[in-house]
């Protein structure tokens, strides 16, 4: 452990840093260019920092991490699950594993130029009071049946 003192008074210490050994080794291998540097606690949690790619990246033992990379061009959410929350320049994709629940308080929104909605099995509209589909150009329902009421 390295400890300063403030105002070079013995009253008043601070603790600066710490020193690997070869019973405290390093979390992180060592290297000239010296791009990385990397906190980690106790309990394994990580913040590493990685001028190289100019990104933070913070773990968590359990397999969640968090990244900001700037020559990436991105911000990364993700857990042990395999979701992921990816914010680029192209896109935000929310990717879930399993199932993924949208819900609204009041009301749900979506507007764009051109909107698709694709399932490899079945798809589902429902409204428990009405359900409108309109459209100012052609409107085409097309299926290999197709049941109205």
């Amino acid at each position: 452990m390295i400890v300063g003192f403030l105002h070079e008074d013995p009253n008043y210490p601070v603790v600066l840093g710490a020193l690997h050994s070869a019973a405290n080794p390093s979390p992180e291998a060592h290297s000239n260019d010296n791009y990385i540097k990397k906190i980690m606690t106790a309990e394994k949690l990580e913040l590493v920092f990685d001028d190289n790619k100019k990104s933070v990246t913070i773990r968590t033992p359990g397999g969640k991490i968090i990244t900001i990379d700037d020559n990436g061009s991105l911000i990364k959410l993700e857990d042990e699950n395999g979701n992921k929350v990816t914010m680029e320049p192209a896109a935000i994709k929310l990717e879930a594993a399993a199932n993924l629940e949208l819900k609204a308080g009041a009301e749900l929104k979506i507007a764009a130029p051109n909107i698709s909605i694709k399932s490899d099995v079945a798809c589902e509209l429902n409204g428990s009071a009405s359900v409108k589909v309109a459209s100012s150009g052609s409107c085409v329902i097309q299926g290999a049946i197709v049941q109205i009421n």
